[in-house]
């Protein structure tokens, strides 16, 4: 279940076109709401 998680979770990101994951994740984990109008606009 969790790589399925991590797998939707990097889509997201590269279909964002963001080339820094690490970065991306760290900013999320900072930004709730920014993570979540992530999710919800796919």
């Amino acid at each position: 279940m969790m790589a399925a998680i991590n797998n939707l979770v990097l889509g997201l990101l590269l279909r964002r076109g963001m080339k820094n994951v690490p970065q991306a994740r760290r900013r999320f984990e900072a930004h709730l709401k920014e993570a979540v109008a992530l999710v919800l606009r796919c």
